[in-house]
């Protein structure tokens, strides 16, 4: 991957990069009941945004396990474009 001087990356430096998709959304907070892929494509949930091409919840590691009101996870939300996620 050149880099706008023209040098290339070698693969240890790019686990410093960050890659931004304006059509992604990152949630946190997500309760278990709800913390599924079909669920959250609804239109009650962030199906009411737009149109969803890709979910992946989160549940190897949830925040807060062992808190009273249960543990919570997260979500990578990718929508068909910027507007939509935004």
């Amino acid at each position: 991957m050149p880099t706008k001087t023209g040098k290339r990356l070698n693969l240890s430096e790019l686990f410093n990069v960050r890659v931004i998709q304006r059509n992604l959304v990152y949630v946190i907070g997500l309760a278990p009941e709800i913390s599924h892929e079909k669920e959250l494509l609804k239109e009650d949930y962030f199906g009411q945004y737009g149109s969803i091409t890709k979910i992946i919840v989160n549940k190897d590691k949830p925040f807060h396990p062992k808190s009273p009101q249960g543990p919570t996870y997260s979500a990578y939300i990718t929508y068909a474009s910027d507007k939509e996620a935004s």
